[in-house]
């Protein structure tokens, strides 16, 4: 079986004049259904870019994401259309309290089988 979410070596590189800024640098991991998980890091570690792929909102420079066990693919927007019919991905993130900046509450990742109405 398949994980839900899967990270393989994924990267996100962005060129900035002759600077390379790494996003996210060879993040592999695993999700199953029904796992809870929250993503947590310092500022700057690649969190908000991690849950914009997971979202299929941004597509890795390197790696590959697989979503139900999909390749979500280097022709994204194109291929989310089939690669990942019958889910839907939704983020959940709570504002972090303005008392204690330091501390913010985790994103939280659904996924949820797409219903089609007529």
């Amino acid at each position: 079986m398949s994980a839900l979410i899967e990270f393989d070596e994924v990267c996100k590189y962005y060129q900035m004049g002759d600077t390379t800024v790494k996003a996210a640098d060879h993040i592999t991991m695993k999700i199953e259904k029904g796992e809870f998980v929250a993503i947590v890091g310092q500022s700057g570690s690649g969190k908000s870019t991690c849950m914009n792929i997971i979202g299929c909102l941004d597509v890795p420079t390197h790696g590959v994401y697989r979503l139900n066990g999909r390749d979500v693919g280097p022709s994204f927007p194109a291929s989310t259309g089939s690669s990942t019919a019958g889910s839907s991905v939704t983020v959940f993130s709570a504002p972090s309290p303005s008392a204690v900046p330091s501390v913010v509450s985790p994103p939280v990742v659904s996924v949820v089988p797409s219903v089609m109405y007529s």
